[in-house]
């Protein structure tokens, strides 16, 4: 088998392309109703609000939510326990990671203990 030559993508020239893959055939598309449109409709749903949203909720397993949740909490407690306030979604990023970098350093499970790192 031939190797491939070594060199970055922006050095590729379509030649190069054709050389590897072959060359390709591009098919001008056109407007009107033809076999491969309505492929393209079966292909491409037209989907509603209410089924993208279904989509996006199905992204996120439950336990990586639950996990988000019960941490969210835990968070909220310590900032309670250190008299700040809990709101801290609305902190800028600059804000927020040093009180990040003390919860992870403080936080420890119910009977004391700190926890193993992940």
């Amino acid at each position: 088998m031939e190797s491939l030559p070594n060199f970055y993508m922006e050095e590729i020239t379509d030649a190069d392309l054709d050389e590897i893959f072959g060359p390709m055939e591009v098919e001008e598309q056109t407007l009107e109703a033809t076999p491969e449109t309505e492929v393209s409709r079966v292909r491409f749903a037209c989907l509603n609000e209410q089924q993208l949203g279904e989509i996006e909720e199905g992204r996120v397993e439950k336990t990586t939510e639950r996990a988000t949740k019960w941490g969210v909490k835990l968070l909220k407690e310590w900032l309670t326990a250190r008299d700040l306030d809990t709101d801290f979604e609305e902190l800028p990023p600059e804000n927020l990671a040093p009180l990040l970098r003390s919860f992870y350093a403080e936080v420890r499970k119910d009977n004391g203990t700190p926890y193993d790192k992940s």
